[in-house]
């Protein structure tokens, strides 16, 4: 299990502001001091790994709409050069990654730490983030390698099962190299998880899969909090929904401002952190007006999401 972050606003901020400079930034979340608990308001124990050390990384586009990414296999706490990129670099859509290399619950299967498995992964305009496995992966892995086709074959890097699940999102959503439309975007991505839980029912995996998922084009996000389980109890990976003046003094506080995090960054005023409900995908969308708009979708699978709607 790890800890993702997605910023996107009309202006370009400066990547400290939601990277470094919040209370419980990802730099905090990647390796709390003492007895420093995950801040999950709202939600039970979700599968939150305590230290989060593995590595670190995080993609931004520039005003071309132009991916750039920064990663490294060290721990994001002390990382001089992360901090500089942060303090140096504005941009208006930001992904954020730190990394637990470790096998956090039954059924998951460790990937080494290396440069290669950390976080984003990008592929011409698209950026990619995981927070959660694949149970059984390795029973999984070779069922989706034959689903790919060649182009998003190359992809794949390293040997984490979320690069995996970032080539079968490209080979649902057709050719890497062109834009989609939103509804696209969400199909993949909904497709990548269908055929996870679908090969995961037929392979008789004893144990659920955490399939919490942000993916962008440069203009549009989309973020899934999924577990392939109809027991309330098993949770996914906490997920949160910040929209409008979020980052609390630390700069870039337009109304628009989208934050979706694995927790709160601040702990203050919590009661704007909205919790995604289990099995669903929310939707970041640009609209006419060069505002964006947010909404929910339940995930339709062997499991059942909540309703969808709006968020206001």
């Amino acid at each position: 299990m790890c800890r993702l972050m997605v910023y996107i606003g009309s202006n370009a901020i400066p990547m400290e502001n939601v990277i470094i400079k919040p209370s419980n930034s990802l730099i905090y979340q990647s390796e709390r001091g003492g007895n420093g608990r995950s801040l999950i308001p709202g939600l039970p124990d979700c599968l939150q790994m305590p230290i989060n050390k593995d590595g670190a990384g995080i993609s931004w586009y520039d005003e071309h709409r132009k991916a750039h990414r920064y990663r490294n296999a060290k721990s994001a706490h002390g990382d001089l050069h992360l901090e500089r990129v942060s303090k140096q670099t504005a941009s208006n859509l930001i992904f954020a990654h730190v990394r637990s290399a470790k096998a956090g619950v039954s059924g998951e299967v460790s990937a080494s730490v290396d440069e290669k498995n950390c976080h984003p992964f990008i592929y011409n305009s698209y950026s990619f983030m995981h927070n959660g496995a694949i149970s059984g992966f390795n029973v999984i892995k070779p069922k989706i390698l034959r689903l790919l086709n060649k182009s998003s074959k190359y992809v794949v890097q390293g040997t984490t099962d979320s690069e995996l699940c970032f080539a079968l999102f490209l080979t649902l959503l057709g050719d890497g190299s062109k834009t989609y439309p939103i509804e696209d975007m969400i199909g993949a991505l909904e497709g990548t998880i269908q055929i996870i839980a679908q090969i995961s029912k037929n392979e008789r995996i004893k144990f659920p899969s955490s399939l919490n998922f942000a993916v962008t084009d440069g203009i549009n996000v989309v973020v899934s909090r999924y577990r392939n389980s109809i027991l309330e109890s098993e949770q996914p990976p906490s997920l949160y929904v910040n929209i409008g003046k979020c980052l609390y003094g630390s700069g870039g506080e337009d109304e628009d401002n989208v934050i979706i995090s694995s927790e709160p960054l601040c702990s203050k005023n919590l009661e704007k952190w909205r919790v995604v409900p289990k099995n669903t995908i929310v939707a970041v969308v640009a609209n006419s007006f060069g505002g964006r708009e947010v909404f929910t979708i339940p995930i339709v699978s062997n499991v059942v999401g909540e309703g969808g709607g709006r968020f206001e």
